[in-house]
């Protein structure tokens, strides 16, 4: 983890932010999002890719 990640978690946390719950969180949010990305479908007769499709794509792999 980068070290200006690691100081604003520890500055949250000293402020009384539960980061945990807070990563929780995000982290649901990510699947879900991935969750739904994935129930997408192309076209079946078309090589044509939906931009919606390439982006859940690129946003789960990279």
């Amino acid at each position: 983890m980068a070290e200006d990640i690691k100081q604003k978690l520890q500055q949250l946390h000293e402020e009384g932010i539960d980061v945990n719950e807070m990563l929780r969180n995000m982290l649901n949010q990510r699947d879900k999002q991935i969750e739904q990305n994935n129930q997408l479908e192309a076209p079946a007769k078309s090589s044509y890719i939906p931009v919606k499709i390439k982006r859940a794509i690129n946003y789960k792999y990279g």
